[in-house]
């Protein structure tokens, strides 16, 4: 007996020394982030849009979340209790606008968790009625982004804004699609709606006007004479800046069987379009780092705040 009381009171000492557990320490590098957190601890509930239908309310929810996210604010359009802080937009349409004209209003209130309200605005929806039934997101972009804008504005402090601002490594990427040339068929046409698709489906924005940070992408193709039943295709992908500088082409090179390139293409447009997503994200992913290199060198000591949107691999965007 008194050998299992002098273990049991070892033991008793050896647990007392240990360290005590820090739930708030992050367990690989050691550092305390417990001050890493919005200043309220909150999320901003995107509530389900009124006035329009179930698909293109989760379609303006989802981007109204995402814009927000860029700015390093949380926000969801999943169902949460008791939330900090609440949006909700109600959709006025009107059924008898012509297609170039207003197509009508976009109502936004800001509320906190009491929904008492913070602020309320209004958007006029400008668009081809086409944009607005099939969810374009160039007119989805026009809505949200602004709104984004105002509702960050009352819970950034200005140092916030700043390092948001400072960090373009997080800004989504926009693309411009040029001219496809060298195609047959309706390749062209099958090409600049499969790419479109394919890089919103990678995370990137592809608007018909651009800004200074836009990227534009055209495509050449060369289908070289039929030999033996086989057709070769080269294609080359060219990533230019807002300035018309080249900065990389994404190459590719295949056999076809003769007569597949004179058709429809189909899914062979897509297969191609996927297939050049990663010399493409190459291409971007090393020119926004040189820029964010030269950026760091003007700005010694400053850095972005943390809590970013992690970024994909490849492609960057």
């Amino acid at each position: 007996m008194p050998k299992v009381l002098s273990f049991l009171l070892l033991l008793v000492v050896l647990m007392g020394c240990t360290q005590a557990p820090q739930p708030f320490r992050h367990e690989r590098t050691g550092v305390d982030t417990s001050g890493l957190r919005l200043r309220d601890g909150g999320t901003v509930q995107i509530l389900a849009m009124e006035g329009t239908s179930i698909p293109m309310g989760q379609i303006l929810t989802r981007s109204l979340a995402d814009s927000l996210a860029v700015r390093n604010i949380p926000a969801t359009s999943k169902r949460l209790h008791n939330p900090t802080y609440k949006v909700r937009g109600q959709v006025i349409l009107d059924r008898n606008a012509q297609p170039s004209e207003k197509l009508g209003s976009i109502y936004w209130t800001f509320m906190d968790r009491t929904n008492t309200v913070i602020h309320e605005s209004s958007q006029e929806i400008v668009g081809q009625k086409y944009q607005w039934d099939y969810g374009d997101q160039d007119l989805i972009d026009d809505l949200v982004e602004p709104a984004a804008d105002l509702f960050a504005g009352y819970l950034q402090d200005a140092s916030e804004k700043e390092a948001v601002e400072r960090d373009p490594m997080d800004r989504p990427v926009v693309f411009v699609l040029g001219d496809i040339k060298g195609t047959r068929g309706d390749g062209a046409q099958a090409l600049h709606k499969a790419m479109g698709l394919t890089l919103r489906q990678f995370g990137a924005k592809v608007r018909s006007q651009g800004d200074a940070d836009s990227y534009y992408l055209s495509c050449e193709v060369d289908i070289l004479p039929a030999f033996e039943g086989k057709e070769r295709i080269k294609i080359a992908w060219i990533v230019q800046d807002a300035e018309a500088n080249e900065l990389g082409r994404a190459q590719q090179d295949n056999q076809l069987d003769e007569g597949v390139l004179d058709g429809k293409w189909g899914r062979l447009a897509y297969n191609i379009s996927r297939a050049a997503m990663p010399g493409i994200g190459q291409i971007v992913e090393r020119d926004r780092a040189e820029k964010a290199f030269e950026a760091s060198r003007e700005q010694i000591g400053t850095s972005a705040a943390p809590g970013r949107r992690s970024r994909l691999s490849i492609p960057p965007f």
